[in-house]
């Protein structure tokens, strides 16, 4: 009956298990059509995404084209423009040139009259007088001509000079606007990347959550199947327990027939002995009462040094607990005096005397060597003429519990399931052997010892052979321990490696995580305690509790995605490789050490760009620098400093972006900022001074614009009439020398002093 049931049962399970099967092979068909679904849309949207990168890029390339054909338009006007003044100067030499010509014949032609003059009056005064005055006089307009040519031709030369002013400035305009289009088209093309990158990155994260999607769909699969395989172990399980308690209670049964047939010879045996010892007693008793009786030898007292009396004999008689009188032996007792009141061995000869004692020394002493031993005379008597019993009776007891020569060894079986109680008869005569048994391998080994006359030499062969066995036992389980060891690992490098199909990966695997699932709490537990014993603070508890956590988290995402494994083993080599003094904290503090000690500008400009990048990572640093003591001034008065070269603008740019950083970190940094005395009078300064510059142009009036908004002082500072007046002279300058991006820049910082 209970095998037609474990049948049925298995046939459900194997039922059971061929459903769970064809659901799973349905759950991978959907998971493979879902997972197809998916790629398809992925793709297409991957396409979209390319398609549209495409069009942003080629609407970026035909920006950056116009800005170009419009730089070039523009240059080619500076170019027509340069063109027209070289004309006009051109034409203004070439009239200088026929002026001083014509002058050069007038004064020719004047000579030539002024000659014939003088020889038509040369015999006059009065001609001559004449003569010498339209002499003067052609001469005063000569020099009056020469007069006019030079004024003409440095008129020349200024509108020369003007020329190549206007064409300079032309050049300058023209280069200004092709890096402002040229900023124009890479700020469109990083735009356009940036929207690009953000819509890829998108595209990946909607990847990695439909990949999350699936593994979360595998890994509750694997579960579902790790499961399936747990209740089939637990079934098996719980089948094996049903054998074994079967096989148990049948091993019991076969125990206690045991034990009762092993009680049943045990009695039959202790009655043989007692018949037989009641036999020989009554054979003793008649054989005394037919011999007369005498005193008993006295017997010779034992040497001092010799062993006691245990040691004297081989036989297994010393094993054995003194026998127990019997009763015949009793009565003759009783009967008898009292000198004569002596058991059945004191009618036994005397045992033999004892070995002689052994020293230390080697056995080739003189001491050591054995020696004639001289017997004692026997004295013949009539007690020891008389007939003795075999040996075998000598080691008759009738509480004896080991068999005699006659009666079949029955070896005691094993302790069965459930152990007999202990006022049993199995128990205590059990609990008897093993005393017995324990009592028995040293008196062997003495006997050993003492039949075998060992030397020092064969002691250390002995001890040398005893030492081999241990170590190539020690050895063998050595080797075997390591080749399970190797075993273990590479089977779990077979279960983890991915070449494997996920079905059987998971098969592999599920009694690997049963396993740490159940070990786990176990160590963390274990180790809790320890730490607990240890450091009894709650807070060192929790740490220690939070690495365990973070730890198992760790190893979780590690085993989920790889990937991050190679990112955090580069996130430790970069630690390891980083110092303490390359941190962003550190160079914020070393910084504003050399910024407030009032270093000169030459000395702060490493200063100044560590603060930047700082100041732009870290908020931290931000607030650092607002708390310090004179930094924002430090940096003001630095600023102020500064002139129109280039060194000196790249370093008030640094400065400049670093007070901006700060300011756009919270409004409470931002009016720190502004309630430094010096801030809004040398932002306006910078922005009047430097209305030619784009950059630290820009920056400053971005950073008046922010701390306006901020600080309700620094927006009535920024409003006042002085402020106003130069910044209008300043949006009238930007005009005329057609900067736009500054006077754009200009013209919204006025709109948002103009709102508040």
């Amino acid at each position: 009956m209970a095998a037609a049931r474990l049948a049925a049962r298995r046939a459900s399970d194997a039922a059971q298990r061929g459903a769970d099967a064809m659901r799973e092979t349905q759950a991978l068909e959907s998971i493979s059509s879902a997972q197809a679904e998916a790629k398809r849309i992925a793709d297409a949207e991957e396409a979209r995404l390319m398609e549209e990168l495409d069009r942003k890029r080629s609407e970026a390339e035909a920006e950056a084209q116009r800005m170009k054909l419009e730089v070039a338009r523009k240059r080619a006007e500076a170019e027509a423009e340069a063109r027209r003044v070289q004309a006009e100067l051109d034409a203004t030499k070439r009239a200088a040139d026929e002026e001083k010509a014509q002058l050069e014949a007038k004064l020719a032609e004047a000579r030539r009259a002024a000659d014939t003059e003088s020889q038509r009056l040369v015999d006059s005064r009065r001609e001559s007088a004449r003569a010498r005055a339209a002499e003067a006089r052609a001469a005063a307009d000569a020099l009056e001509a020469e007069g006019r040519a030079k004024r003409r031709a440095e008129q020349a030369a200024a509108a020369e000079r003007a020329a190549s002013e206007k064409r300079a400035l032309a050049e300058r305009r023209a280069e200004e606007e092709q890096a402002a289009a040229e900023r124009r088209a890479a700020d469109a093309r990083r735009r356009a990347e940036a929207q690009a990158a953000a819509e890829k990155r998108a595209l990946e994260a909607r990847k990695a959550q439909r990949r999350a999607a699936e593994a979360e769909e595998e890994r509750r699969a694997a579960e579902e199947r790790e499961r399936r395989a747990a209740e089939e172990r637990a079934v098996e399980a719980r089948l094996a327990a049903e054998r074994r308690v079967a096989e148990r209670k049948a091993q019991e049964e076969s125990d206690r027939k045991a034990a009762a047939a092993a009680a049943q010879k045990l009695a039959t045996r202790r009655a043989r002995e007692a018949a037989r010892g009641a036999e020989v007693v009554e054979v003793a008793v008649a054989r005394k009462a037919s011999v007369p009786t005498q005193p008993a030898p006295k017997r010779r007292s034992p040497m001092k040094k010799s062993p006691p009396k245990r040691r004297q004999s081989l036989g297994r008689d010393r094993d054995l607990p003194p026998p127990s009188p019997p009763p015949a032996t009793r009565k003759s007792a009783k009967k008898s005096p009292p000198k004569r009141r002596q058991s059945l061995g004191r009618d036994l000869p005397p045992p033999p005397p004892p070995p002689p004692a052994r020293s230390d020394r080697s056995p080739l002493s003189p001491s050591n060597r054995r020696r004639s031993k001289k017997t004692p005379q026997k004295v013949t008597t009539a007690t020891q003429m008389t007939p003795q019993p075999p040996v075998a009776q000598r080691s008759i007891s009738f509480e004896s519990p080991l068999p005699t020569a006659d009666a079949p060894s029955v070896r005691p079986t094993p302790r069965a399931y459930p152990p007999p109680t202990p006022d049993s008869r199995v128990h205590k005569e059990a609990m008897r052997r093993r005393r017995l048994s324990a009592a028995t391998p040293p008196q062997r080994t003495r006997k050993v010892f003492d039949a075998f006359d060992l030397t020092e030499e064969s002691a250390a062969r002995m001890i040398q052979s005893r030492w081999r066995c241990h170590d190539a036992c020690w050895q063998f389980f050595l080797g075997l321990g390591a080749a399970v060891e190797i075993q273990r690992r590479f089977r779990g490098i077979l279960a983890r490696s991915p070449s494997r199909s996920p079905v059987r990966r998971g098969a592999s695997l599920s009694p690997l995580r049963i396993a740490r699932t159940v070990s786990a709490p176990a160590a963390v537990q274990q180790s809790t305690v320890v730490v607990a014993v240890v450091f009894p603070n709650e807070g060192v508890l929790i740490t220690c509790q939070a690495l365990v956590r973070g730890r198992r988290v760790r190893a979780a995402s590690y085993r989920r995605s790889p990937p991050l494994w190679s990112v955090r083993k580069r996130a430790d080599a970069a630690a390891k490789k980083a110092t303490p003094s390359a941190t962003l904290g550190a160079r914020c503090r070393k910084a504003l050490a050399l910024v407030e000690s009032g270093a000169r500008l030459e000395d702060v400009r490493g200063a100044c760009a560590a603060l930047e990048s700082s100041t732009r990572l870290s908020p931290s640093c931000c607030e650092a620098l607002a708390a310090s003591d004179g930094a924002i001034a430090a940096l003001l008065k630095l600023a102020r400093a500064c002139n129109r070269s280039r060194p000196h603008v790249d370093l008030l740019t640094l400065m400049l972006r670093t007070l901006a950083n700060v300011s756009e970190r919270s409004p409470t940094l931002a009016c720190r900022v502004a309630e430094t005395e010096p801030c809004v009078d040398v932002l306006l300064d910078l922005v009047q001074v430097f209305r030619d510059r784009p950059v630290p142009f820009g920056i400053a009036t971005g950073l008046l614009t922010t701390l306006a908004a901020a600080d309700i002082g620094a927006r009535n500072a920024c409003a006042s009439p002085a402020a106003t007046k130069r910044l209008a002279s300043v949006a009238a300058l930007l005009k005329l020398r057609d900067h736009h991006a500054q006077g754009a820049a200009l013209a919204a910082f006025r709109r948002t002093l103009a709102t508040a």
